[in-house]
């Protein structure tokens, strides 16, 4: 997971400084299922999900899913190929990105505390009290 805000300071630098058909990861830090469940409970204040479902279970409901969105012409709520890549733990490495753009990756928490605070009005992601949005750069608050 990685916050876009990241990704687009890395393109910026990149179009500045990286030479012509350069490439990059810019993808942070990997962060399982666990870690994200964690963040998003303590910054909401609300209780994960206790139980893991197997992955077999989450294929079938996602191929059931996917049927029932068809059948409503709706866009589905989870595919298969979307509980596949969740569970592939797919770890990159951004190093490259780092050392020759210095690329900068916000805290998981931060992420995820913006885009709750972001979602939040109207909708019923809503932030624990006295948290601080924040804005800018990498870890930068305002």
């Amino acid at each position: 997971m990685v916050d876009a805000r990241d990704v687009a300071a890395a393109m910026l630098s990149a179009a500045d400084r990286a030479p012509q058909g350069s490439r990059y990861i810019v993808g942070g830090r990997f962060h399982g299922f666990a870690e994200i469940l964690a963040v998003l409970e303590a910054l909401t204040g609300r209780r994960g999900p206790r139980v893991r479902a197997p992955v077999w279970a989450m294929l079938a409901f996602a191929y059931v899913a996917e049927l029932w969105a068809r059948l409503r012409r709706r866009p589905a709520l989870v595919t298969p190929a979307a509980i596949r890549l969740m569970n592939a733990r797919l770890a990159v490495s951004s190093d490259k990105a780092v050392r020759e753009l210095g690329a900068r990756f916000r805290p998981l928490a931060v992420t995820v505390h913006d885009a709750i605070a972001w979602l939040a009005p109207g909708h019923a992601l809503a932030p624990a009290a006295g948290l601080e949005v924040t804005t800018g750069n990498a870890g930068d608050r305002q």
